[in-house]
């Protein structure tokens, strides 16, 4: 403990000293403030160089603060299913070219998650935290059939069956981006060829 031991790191610059715990007690101050950081990313960054200076202590303390830190941070910013019905109501006609958000009453057997309207025609929209397979396409069907709407939205992390054209599978990655810079998100080809072939437009049958 009485070696000069010192630390470079990027974001704090050069630490020396001759007490790991000082080091400790910096870095424990500085996982405190990546706890109550709102945004996600920026939270992540901090552990991250917090990492680099922490681990090179090999004190079994740090390991310990870091990674209880790290689990609360995973809990803090996992996000449920109903944060990406918020999410999808709130950039819908960012993502979709001439859809917005809308409410419908329900027929009390049948409950999609969200609707929204496209030039009128108002469509049922199925979310998933993770995968939309088979059992999602067959439930997103079911609500088609039921109020009469002929297309559906569905929404996952990734698509693991298949479904017919008058279906538009949007990937939450897509959401995420979307929010991250929606100032320069344009929708992508096959959100625009699902608008088209709603409206009838020539080329999209």
């Amino acid at each position: 403990m009485n070696d000069l031991t010192i630390f470079k790191n990027d974001r704090f610059g050069e630490i020396r000293t001759t007490n790991q715990y000082a080091v400790l007690g910096i870095l424990s101050s500085v996982l405190s403030k990546a706890m109550n950081c709102s945004i996600e990313d920026e939270a992540w960054d901090t552990m991250h160089d917090v990492s680099k200076i922490g681990h090179q202590l090999d004190l079994k303390e740090f390991n310990d603060l870091y990674e209880a830190t790290a689990e609360f941070l995973t809990n803090k910013f996992q996000k449920s299913e109903f944060y990406y019905h918020s999410l999808f109501n709130k950039l819908a006609s960012s993502i979709i070219p001439g859809c917005t958000a809308t409410l419908r009453k329900n027929d009390g057997h049948n409950f999609p998650d969200s609707w929204v309207k496209i030039n009128g025609r108002e469509i049922p929209v199925e979310i998933k935290l993770h995968n939309f397979g088979e059992p999602a396409v067959k439930q997103l069907e079911r609500y088609m059939n039921a109020y009469n709407s002929g297309f559906g939205i569905a929404v996952g992390c990734s698509l693991t069956s298949s479904i017919h054209d008058n279906i538009l599978f949007i990937p939450i990655s897509e959401l995420e981006l979307c929010e991250k810079n929606k100032s320069e998100y344009r929708p992508g080809c096959g959100q625009c060829y699902f608008v088209d072939r709603l409206l009838g437009k020539a080329g999209a049958q």
